[in-house]
C-alpha cells in the first residue's frame, strides 16, 4: 500500500483521477518495442533515506522526506527518490500556476528526453485540454535501464507539471463541495483547517483543495486523526463517493 501525498500527484489520485497522459495514440497497434537505449545509460537511483513509521491505519510503513510512503513488508521494492526536476520546470511551477505555452513547452522537453533514450514518443494531439500521447513500452523493472530512464525523463521533465496541469488548470467538477467537506471534517475532529472558506475561481479552488489534502495527511500522520477520521476526510469526499457510486453502477 502506498500513500503519495506528493503535491498535486495525490490530489489527483485522492480524487480518482487518471494523471497519466499516456492516451492511446491513433497507431496504438503497433507491437509494443523495447528501446534500445543506444545512445547512453540513465542516471542511477537515488535511493531514499527512509524512517519507520506505524500508519493510522496500524500497519507499518517506510516514509521519505518528501512524504512519500511505502508499506514496510518483506520482497517490497527499496524506495527511491524523484529525480531532480529540471530548473526550467521549476521555474515554471513557481508560482503554483501554469499557463498553456508553459504547459505544451515542458511537455516537448520531456520528448526530447525521452527520445535520447531511444523510447519513442507518439503524439496523438497538441490541442486537446490535455495532451494525447502514448509512449514504446519499457519494462516495469527497477533493474532494467529503460525503466529508469523513463522513470527519470518523467520525474525531470513531466510527471509533476502533467499533475498540476490536470489538477489545477483543468476544469473539475465538485471542488467546492470538497473544500466544504475537508474543513467540516477537520474542524469535527477539533483541528483548524488551513483553508476556511471556498475560493471562488477554479484554479485557487484546487489549490486550496492540495492545501487541504496536506493537512489531512500531516495531521493522520502525526497521531491527530484517528483512522476512521482520515478515512472520513480524505476517501469520503463528495468527488470520491460520486466516482464510487458511479462504479457500482456501471457494475450492476
Amino acid at each position: 500500500m502506498t500513500r503519495n501525498v506528493l503535491g498535486a500527484l495525490a490530489l489527483a489520485l485522492a480524487a480518482g483521477l487518471a494523471l497519466g497522459a499516456c492516451t492511446p495514440a491513433p497507431d496504438d497497434d503497433v507491437p509494443e518495442v523495447t528501446p534500445s537505449l543506444a545512445r547512453k545509460a540513465p542516471p542511477e537511483w537515488i535511493f531514499a533515506e527512509v524512517t519507520p513509521t506505524t500508519g493510522p491505519d496500524g500497519r507499518r510503513y517506510l516514509c521519505g522526506a518528501t512524504g512519500t510512503c511505502i508499506e514496510d513488508k518483506p520482497g517490497q521494492n527499496p524506495m527511491t527518490d524523484p529525480f531532480p526536476p529540471d530548473p526550467a520546470m521549476t521555474e515554471r511551477l513557481k508560482d503554483r500556476r501554469l499557463t498553456r505555452e508553459e504547459y505544451e513547452s515542458q511537455f516537448l522537453d520531456y520528448v526530447a528526453c525521452l527520445e535520447e533514450f531511444d523510447i519513442g514518443v507518439h503524439v496523438a494531439s497538441m490541442s486537446t485540454p490535455k495532451i494525447s500521447f502514448s509512449t514504446d513500452a519499457v519494462p516495469m523493472d527497477i533493474e532494467s535501464d529503460a525503466y529508469r530512464a523513463d522513470r527519470f525523463c518523467g520525474d525531470t521533465y513531466w510527471e509533476p507539471v502533467n499533475a498540476h496541469w490536470q489538477t489545477v488548470e483543468m476544469p473539475h467538477p465538485m471542488r467546492a463541495e470538497n473544500i466544504e467537506h475537508i474543513i467540516a471534517c477537520l474542524t469535527d475532529a477539533g483541528i483548524a483547517p488551513v483553508v476556511t472558506a471556498v475560493p471562488k475561481e477554479g484554479p485557487e479552488q484546487a489549490l486550496a483543495l492540495e492545501d487541504l489534502d496536506m493537512q489531512v495527511w500531516e495531521s493522520a500522520k502525526a497521531g491527530a486523526l484517528t483512522m476512521k477520521q482520515w478515512d472520513r476526510c480524505s476517501d469520503e469526499k463528495p468527488s470520491s463517493l460520486a466516482e464510487q457510486a458511479e462504479q457500482k453502477d456501471g457494475d450492476s
